[in-house]
């Protein structure tokens, strides 16, 4: 069995309170062959430059795991107890933690907030960063595919956002489109508007653009296909947000139901109007601070939309289509950046 997995059984039978057979498996673990040869290797490293051990984030988390919750929240003391005694040797851990859950490990479950989260650090992608690594995979797509386009420029400079922009989004996307209501506005910050600066969503709708232009037999100018394919992409990025707070809100896309049909920008205590509708909804956690709470982390608007009926209930569902990244004043966000102290706790959104 691979590492990671022999990883994840452990961490269930922790979990599910398996208490002696959670104790041999641990044992076994860290006796391992695998792993004490990654220990030396580590170690070896560290000797001449400084190693970051990086403890990944799970793809779901279930706020009302108590178990779970405290294993995480053991994780992150863990982190910080080794970083105090072992970063001047060169090895650092840094604990991964997903932004859905952050705060309610912060706030409930970790011992000592002040002892134990110190200089926490939040990773957010900029839009230079995006553009970089969407045109940096279709670069090298085009090059082994031999697909360069005339007047293809090979000299770019990729610490640059400018040259990166106009020679390699520019030519492929268009510098300019016009929207849905017939506007013109440019096409790099019209992507972004309909993502929630996350790469895996920036990939999934550069993948869409790119097969409308291959079914057209246009690729790689890509441009003209823009609207049409973000278009046909905006559920399935909706539903992709949706299904990372499954677990820590079970009904969360009958709660942000109740934002249909809202305007697009809207003054902060028009939520707690909305919020009492959500309330039948709620797993017997309701309260308009945890309503106010999730709309942001997940967008702060919801466009109407043609909606699909639950089984077994007369309510509906909007078919959600995000068309904002703006958020509230309560979102939780900074970009990454250097610190000059000592962190264990890094919090990031999802890919």
């Amino acid at each position: 069995m691979p590492a990671e997995r022999r990883a994840e059984a452990l961490l269930l039978d922790l979990q599910e309170g398996e208490g002696a057979t959670a104790a041999d498996r641990l044992q076994a673990f860290f006796t391992d062959p695998l792993f004490e040869d990654a220990r030396e290797g580590v170690l070896a490293v560290a000797r001449s430059q400084p190693v970051i051990v990086a403890g990944d984030t799970l793809e779901k988390y279930d706020l009302t795991n108590d178990p779970l919750m405290s294993l995480t929240a053991a994780l992150v003391e863990c982190a910080s107890n080794f970083n105090i005694v072992h970063a001047h040797n060169g090895v650092h851990i840094k604990a991964f933690l997903s932004a859905e859950i952050f705060p309610h490990i912060k706030e409930s479950a970790v011992s000592n907030t002040s002892k134990f989260i110190r200089n926490e650090l939040y990773l957010t992608w900029r839009p230079k960063d995006l553009m970089r690594l969407v045109c940096w995979r279709l670069d090298s797509f085009l090059t082994h595919r031999e697909l360069l386009p005339d007047g293809y420029d090979p000299d770019s400079d990729w610490r640059n956002f400018g040259d990166v922009h106009a020679k390699r989004w520019v030519p492929y996307f268009g510098e300019s489109l016009k929207n849905e209501f017939g506007k013109q506005e440019r096409t790099f910050p019209y992507v972004l508007r309909h993502i929630e600066m996350r790469p895996g969503q920036l990939v999934i709708l550069c993948n869409q653009i790119a097969r409308l232009a291959f079914r057209a037999k246009r690729f790689p100018r890509m441009g003209e296909f823009v609207v049409e394919a973000i278009r046909s992409a905006q559920r399935r990025l909706a539903d992709e947000v949706l299904n990372s707070y499954s677990e820590i809100h079970p009904n969360v896309a009958l709660i942000i139901d109740a934002l249909r049909g809202l305007p697009m920008r809207f003054q902060g205590n028009l939520l707690d109007k909305v919020a009492r509708k959500t309330a039948s909804e709620w797993q017997g956690n309701y309260s308009p601070a945890n309503f106010k709470r999730l709309v942001p982390n997940l967008a702060s608007s919801v466009s109407n939309a043609p909606s699909t009926k639950r089984a077994g209930s007369s309510k509906r569902i909007s078919s959600t289509r995000w068309r904002s990244v703006c958020r509230l004043a309560t979102t939780r966000s900074a970009s990454f950046t250097r610190c000059s102290t000592p962190n264990s706790t890094l919090i990031r959104g999802r890919n």
